[in-house]
């Protein structure tokens, strides 16, 4: 087995992982077997491990790819999401409370976005849905959540101005991604794009309407959109040097 296979492997387990991570996590929810308390530093450490790992695999893959940049961009953004639950995870962990929104840790959060958004235009070479209009459809919905908890009343300032960025980043960085739909080879990395953005919509929405729930919210999800991102940008690649 060579160097581009190994890590193609790894990738694979990566994200058989977070599915199985996601129907555990489930289901041990739904059953109530841990404190909240247990579950959020499982959750915490399992999101920063895969993380990690989906970025790493990517970086490495580096020396095997047919674009160097395509690849290194997805590790950076990936990475760029690991920081940020780095962030989470320290501030949990050193002050037993929840981590306030928005903080620090989602200049890495917002960040994988603007990394994904320039990776998305090497790919296309710029091009983005030429004569189609349901991309602008979809954008227009995504911006409606921001506007929509808006009028909530349940979130201070500083949240209300940062849903506006991460819709806006969520809904351009998907608008982009919709020119590769017509790519079968980077179905899967479409599809991690997509769950992110979903993931971090239902995340904005519980936080700012249901704050004292909204721990768990989307937990089950992340692990699985960055594994997505991962093992489909690799997938690409290969296809491309196929």
């Amino acid at each position: 087995m060579n160097g581009r296979s190994i890590l193609f492997a790894a990738a694979k387990i990566t994200l058989l992982m977070s599915l199985v991570w996601m129907v555990g996590f489930t289901l041990v929810l739904w059953l109530g077997w841990f404190d909240n308390a247990t579950l959020g530093l499982a959750v915490n450490i399992f999101e920063l491990a895969c993380g990690l790992a989906a970025g790493v695999v990517v970086l490495l893959g580096i020396k095997f790819a047919r674009n160097r940049h395509v690849m290194l961009g997805t590790a950076l953004a990936l990475l760029s999401w690991a920081l940020g639950q780095v962030y989470w995870f320290s501030y949990s962990s050193i002050t037993g409370e929840t981590l306030p929104y928005p903080s620090v840790g989602d200049l890495g959060f917002t960040g994988t976005y603007v990394l994904l958004i320039g990776v998305i235009g090497i790919i296309t070479h710029g091009q983005a849905n030429a004569g189609r209009k349901w991309p602008h459809f979809i954008a227009f919905l995504i911006l409606l959540a921001p506007v929509a908890l808006s009028v909530t009343g349940k979130i201070k300032t500083a949240a209300l101005i940062y849903n506006f960025i991460l819709g806006l980043a969520v809904a351009y960085t998907i608008f982009r991604v919709c020119a590769l739909l017509r790519r079968r080879n980077y179905r899967w990395f479409v599809a991690g794009v997509f769950l992110l953005g979903l993931t971090d919509l239902l995340f904005m929405t519980v936080v700012s309407v249901f704050p004292e729930r909204y721990a768990f919210a989307s937990d089950s999800l992340y692990p699985i959109s960055l594994a997505l991102i991962s093992f489909g940008i690799i997938n690409g690649d290969e296809a491309e040097n196929a």
